[in-house]
């Protein structure tokens, strides 16, 4: 539910906290919103995407501020391209700080994962579902990105299987949140879409009146792989109906910029 998801304001940023997580003491994550940064027209203010309108001077600085806002490391920050794939990284010494301090982000990868101390994964969204993932026995993390065809293709059950390859992740030690993302009340879609999800997931209700719940798939997903349903929290706050808060590329038809999910072992 929403209260998993507890938005805070320091020096002027806005961002979203995940106490569903944070309170296990492993962890520290947070979800950005749209306020608090320097970037300006239709990425203003807090962009993080440098495939948007916008400068890398203006991104340096919005991660900075992030980054002190929400007490985490710059130097310490996994940033990644997406390309809509299930495909999870494990970031390498050399890859982690990359794209801060320098323009390269050298990673494609729709997820992420680490056990190392003190790395922070990081995902971009614009209405894509942010997931996240945590081992509490090894530990371990994940933080993956889940549009559509990501979704489609599990990358959620992806991650959990690459933990378990890397880690000896069990999804009963897990824990996960499902984070700001466009809801079932907004992402319609056409009929060549609703069938594919439909024909992917026969019984699973995600479509209703032409529109596909990415919210429920995920969780459904985290619940089929063997997450404890009490071990998933989903926010339920959907970007496409608050473009005062995040950026949506559905509802501002691709003229936005994007936020960024933040997950970092303690």
């Amino acid at each position: 539910m929403a209260q998993d998801f507890e938005i805070k304001t320091v020096n002027g940023v806005d961002f979203y906290a995940v106490p569903f997580l944070e309170r296990t003491g492993l962890v520290k994550a947070a979800f950005t919103t749209r306020r608090g940064g320097v970037s300006g027209g239709e990425t203003a203010t807090m962009n993080f995407s440098s495939r948007r309108a916008d400068t890398w001077h203006n991104i340096r600085e919005n991660y900075r501020r992030i980054c002190a806002a929400a007490n985490f490391p710059p130097e310490s920050l996994a940033i990644s391209r997406q390309v809509h794939g299930v495909y999870v990284h494990e970031p390498l010494p050399n890859e982690v700080g990359r794209g801060i301090f320098d323009d390269y982000v050298s990673i494609e990868a729709d997820g992420l994962m680490t056990d190392q101390p003190g790395v922070t994964l990081v995902k971009h969204s614009a209405d894509c579902v942010s997931i996240y993932l945590l081992d509490t026995t090894k530990p371990a993390i994940a933080l993956l990105h889940g549009g559509w065809r990501g979704t489609m293709e599990r990358i959620a059950q992806e991650g959990l299987k690459r933990m378990a390859q890397a880690y000896g992740t069990k999804p009963q030690d897990c824990v996960a949140a499902i984070g700001p993302s466009i809801g079932p009340c907004c992402f319609e879609v056409g009929e060549d879409v609703a069938l594919a999800f439909e024909n992917q997931f026969p019984g699973w209700g995600l479509v209703k009146d032409g529109h596909v719940d990415l919210w429920r798939c995920n969780k459904l997903q985290l619940l089929e792989a063997g997450i404890p349903q009490e071990n998933i929290a989903v926010s339920q706050l959907c970007t496409a109906c608050d473009t005062q808060t995040f950026y949506s590329h559905r509802a501002e038809k691709g003229r936005t910029g994007a936020m960024a999910a933040l997950l970092m072992l303690n």
